[in-house]
């Protein structure tokens, strides 16, 4: 009786350690495939710019000095309006300009800290859509169901809403 280890001449080659890993990761692939469309779609705002331009928002512009803006925002009493006015309703916003900070933080100038924010958060919008829809459609597997979670949180992200923020 031949022992569990001893592997017959004619499959050894389907058990390199080379083969092995790529059977692992293309596994990954086709498991996460929607996660991998979402965030090559989270890629969009990159279309958008045109060189050496920004962009100005409409519901919240965005900071030319995230750094300065972002030292603003700590603080819940602004001595420059009226005397001074509560202004608690920054603290809210720290999340949104702490991830320019951490661009600018890390040395990107200012039009490419803008990209770099627009593309987190799109991308960010998609995989929170995604896993919410992942908890709604929990016990459906299967390709239907995984273009299901893709389809919604690609209409959410690409939304005619979202986009004009």
């Amino acid at each position: 009786m031949l022992s569990k280890s001893f592997v017959p001449f004619n499959q050894f080659h389907t058990m390199t350690s080379a083969s092995i890993y790529i059977r692992k990761y293309f596994g990954l692939v086709c498991r996460n495939w929607p996660i991998i469309i979402i965030c090559i779609f989270g890629l969009v705002p990159f279309l958008w710019f045109r060189p050496d331009y920004l962009i100005n928002g409409t519901d919240i512009d965005f900071a030319l000095f995230p750094s300065e803006r972002f030292m603003h925002r700590l603080q819940t009493w602004d001595i420059h309006f009226l005397g001074g006015t509560d202004r608690s309703n920054n603290v809210a916003s720290l999340p949104f300009v702490a991830i320019s900070v951490m661009f600018e933080w890390l040395g990107f100038d200012i039009i490419t800290v803008q990209k770099l924010s627009f593309t987190l958060w799109l991308t960010l919008i998609g995989l929170s859509m995604y896993f919410l829809m992942v908890q709604i459609i929990a016990r459906k597997d299967g390709f239907g169901a995984a273009l299901s979670k893709m389809s919604a949180s690609l209409l959410y992200m690409l939304g005619f809403y979202n986009v004009f923020l």
